[in-house]
């Protein structure tokens, strides 16, 4: 495959995508581990620009027009989200200066990115629950775990968050070590599948030029269930702190406490703080936009043309199943995006 610019352009724009069109299907529909998967892109993409790229600094940039799609795209996007991208560009750009250790900067690039996200949801929830919520989860977890018939010793209480918490990072970190090795052998798989898909690659192209804009629907909003579930485990504690003696009558009134103070805080954050800090964040990309301008016009002009491509190789690759139509449909579709031409405006 020829390392050139237009290759680079175009695998941003597919991240961009990801980033505006993925991400928000899956936070529409409260896929759980969402922000695992969006991680998982974004670690793809960011690896391939490292290996397809001549520019030094073409991550960076990349990330910056990612940035600047995403905002102009899915203006309401959580800030939390662009940070995420602009730690693992930033991290990215570092990693792939030099291609010598290839895979394990990926697999690095994996487990920070990974991590980050784990620790930031840890983080995040603690400045807007307390220690009130982990508190909440042992109290319960306890309850539940004395009424086992088996559990000899009832008297020792266990630290349910802590194992919770400790669960939830381990799960990413590993998942950042398999995504890392997998984006490191993309590269592989694209040359392979290279020879026989000129017929894969016009019929993209031919569905590519019957494609019509398609209007899109604009997505309600709904109250997370995560957010559900933590009000009704404050419920849950309320009324048994009432109703079980053994409980401690405190601690009915921690959990009022915690759904009082998340409510103060999400109001503060989404009415005030939250707007304040997307104006700065947003003026910092204006900036960088009219630097970029062609490129992001670019990638706009070409996105549409992009979710034609995903939907043809998916489909291409239903033939195989798990993880050998994963790893089918990422190399066609990297191999389709690369060779595809894309009609014009």
């Amino acid at each position: 495959m020829v390392k050139n610019a237009s290759v680079i352009q175009r695998i941003t724009a597919i991240w961009a995508l990801s980033e505006a069109a993925f991400g928000g299907v899956l936070h529409a529909f409260q896929v759980p581990f969402a922000g695992l998967f969006i991680n998982a892109g974004s670690i793809i993409f960011i690896t391939l620009i490292g290996f397809y790229g001549t520019n030094k600094n073409a991550i960076l940039k990349a990330t910056i027009i990612v940035l600047i799609v995403k905002a102009t795209v899915s203006p309401h996007t959580p800030l939390n989200a662009f940070f995420a991208v602009t730690v693992q560009g930033l991290l990215g750009n570092f990693l792939f200066r030099s291609t010598s250790h290839f895979t394990a900067s990926a697999i690095t690039l994996g487990i920070f990115s990974m991590l980050q996200s784990s620790l930031q949801r840890i983080i995040v929830l603690t400045l807007i629950f307390g220690k009130n919520l982990w508190d909440s989860i042992d109290i319960f977890g306890n309850y539940l775990w004395e009424l086992i018939p088996v559990v000899a010793d009832k008297n020792s209480p266990i630290n349910f968050s802590l194992w919770l918490i400790a669960i939830y990072v381990i799960i990413h970190v590993v998942a950042g070590v398999l995504i890392g090795i997998f984006s490191a052998r993309i590269p592989d798989w694209i040359e392979r599948e290279e020879k026989g898909y000129e017929g894969f690659t016009a019929s993209v192209s031919a569905h590519l030029l019957q494609d019509g804009q398609k209007k899109r629907k604009k997505r309600k909003m709904f109250i997370r269930p995560g957010t559900i579930a933590i009000i009704l485990l404050a419920a849950i504690i309320v009324i048994l702190s009432y109703a079980m003696p053994d409980i401690d009558s405190s601690a009915g009134k921690q959990a009022i406490i915690m759904v009082v103070r998340s409510t103060l805080i999400m109001v503060i954050w989404y009415l005030f703080a939250g707007p304040l800090m997307r104006k700065v964040y947003y003026r910092f990309l204006i900036k960088k936009k009219y630097k970029y301008v062609d490129e992001v016009e670019q990638t706009i002009q070409i996105m549409p043309h992009l979710r034609v491509i995903v939907v043809e190789s998916w489909n291409n690759a239903k033939q195989y199943k798990n993880i050998k139509r994963l790893r089918h449909f990422i190399s066609i579709l990297m191999l389709a995006v690369f060779t595809v031409e894309i009609p014009d405006k």
